[in-house]
């Protein structure tokens, strides 16, 4: 029976409860049982209904089998030749074993017999379940984070002197500095400061408020002030929007007006609508953001427009001075005595010959030299390289007082005098380099060397 593969194993179906039974109903067929490396004898494996009894002994087989039709298995025990001639027997027996194992877990919820892949669909539903609690745990934290931003009185001394510098500008018609306070220099023009900087007595009582800006170090800034004009006594208050932005050229923060603001959203608007592409986040979109979603900075706001309101209630003056102020015609109040001051928007109202702030100049008369300066030919001509040049009525640049007129490109002018990087010029000529009319301002002033060129050749433009 034996062959040279599998151990002899036989295994006989008989009926136990057939009594007068004398085994001749045995029916015999062969079969591999796995077997226990190690094992010092061979006893029966009992299977009763076709279930494997391992505490069942063969002494006590008619007792405990209750089954119609049992069966009983005996294997001899191998001998070390067999052992020899099949070096895969064990191998053999572990596959069987996890056959077995397998086929007891069919039918289960883990259990590979199952034919449903339990392991790749629990796997899927962890992760899903994964992301679903690291959205939740997330999201509340982003909306967390917008909410806590807030306006609060400013602390940064950098935008404290930026914001201080934009009003210095103003008051004093500083071109030079508010170029190196605003983002863009293109709304920058020294006729319109000076302009303004007439009817600007102070800015008093400034405070500066800010909301985080779209990229790390820029902020929203809503800043109040009270406006002192020239001959009105009462102060006006009066709230600016800015945008602290950081200037790429210079690495330093600049600040964006509203004007400014309004410009970039406008031509990003129009740049998406040419391109088809979203219209990108711009600093106006975002302050209205900021500002409309806060209720303190609304607040704020409520109070300073009481303010104004109670001011323009209290002062007459004030009251009628703001509405031109608020068309851009900046006038100088009327004085105190009911004499209107001058008017620098309206030429008929600048201070005319003969008076000392525009004194006339006769050819004739020997120029006044101040000390150091070294007089020149009397006959040496140049030409104004820029617009709105200033001419004063000394070599420095200390206070706006001293400026007496502005000249334009292409003005000629008679140099009379050199200090240091000025000249000192006579406006009176009628006709410029090319013949073309030119309306002399008669004045005998400074100007600065660096916007005259010698010859008319020498203009770029």
């Amino acid at each position: 029976m034996a062959d040279n593969n599998k151990k002899d194993v036989f295994h006989w179906n008989f009926d136990l409860k057939n009594t007068d039974s004398d085994f001749s109903d045995i029916e015999y067929s062969p079969e591999v049982i796995p077997v226990s490396e190690g094992e010092e004898e061979v006893k029966p494996f009992i299977f009763v209904d076709g279930k494997y009894n391992s505490d069942a002994d063969s002494a006590s087989l008619g007792d405990s089998f209750t089954s119609d039709r049992s069966s009983v298995s005996v294997r001899k025990r191998p001998t070390v030749e067999e052992d020899d001639q099949d070096e895969d027997f064990y191998e053999e027996k572990k596959a069987l074993r996890k056959t077995a194992k397998a086929g007891e877990k069919k039918g289960s919820l883990f259990g590979s017999g199952s034919g449903i892949p339990w392991k790749t669909i629990l796997i899927a539903a962890a992760i899903l379940l994964a992301i679903v609690i690291l959205l939740i745990v997330l999201w509340p934290k982003k909306n967390q984070d917008d909410t806590t931003k807030e306006w609060t009185e400013n602390t940064d001394p950098t935008i404290t002197s930026l914001v201080s510098n934009y009003f210095e500008a103003l008051k004093n018609g500083d071109e030079t500095l508010m170029r190196n306070t605003l983002v863009s220099n293109a709304n920058v023009q020294w006729l319109a400061l000076i302009n303004q900087s007439n009817i600007y007595e102070s800015f008093n009582n400034t405070k500066i408020y800010s909301y985080p800006g779209i990229n790390e170090g820029e902020s929203c800034l809503f800043v109040l002030t009270d406006i002192k004009f020239v001959n009105i006594a009462t102060e006006a208050p009066k709230s600016y929007v800015f945008y602290a932005r950081q200037d790429e050229t210079v690495k330093k923060l600049r600040l964006m007006t509203y004007d400014e603001m309004k410009e970039e959203k406008n031509a990003a608007e129009k740049e998406a609508a040419t391109n088809k592409t979203e219209v990108k986040e711009t600093a106006f979109v975002y302050y209205s953001k900021a500002f409309s979603a806060s209720k303190k900075i609304g607040e704020i706001k409520t109070a300073a427009d009481e303010r104004y309101n109670t001011a323009i209630a209290s002062d007459e003056v004030l009251s009628s001075y703001l509405e031109l102020y608020a068309d851009g015609k900046y006038v100088v109040a009327t004085t105190a005595n009911g004499d209107p001051g001058p008017n620098p928007t309206d030429p008929s109202q600048e201070a005319g010959p003969g008076t000392t702030e525009n004194p006339v100049t006769d050819p004739t008369e020997p120029p006044i030299y101040v000390e150091g300066e070294v007089p020149v030919d009397p006959n040496k001509t140049a030409y104004v390289s820029d617009d709105y040049v200033r001419v004063r009525a000394t070599p420095n640049t200390d206070t706006k007082d001293n400026i007496l007129t502005q000249l334009h490109y292409a003005h000629q002018i008679l140099i009379i005098g050199e200090l240091d990087g000025w000249y000192h010029i006579r406006d009176i000529f009628t006709e410029n380099g090319t013949g073309e009319a030119q309306t002399p301002s008669g004045v005998d002033g400074y100007i600065s060397k660096d916007f005259v060129v010698e010859f008319y050749t020498q203009l770029t433009r």
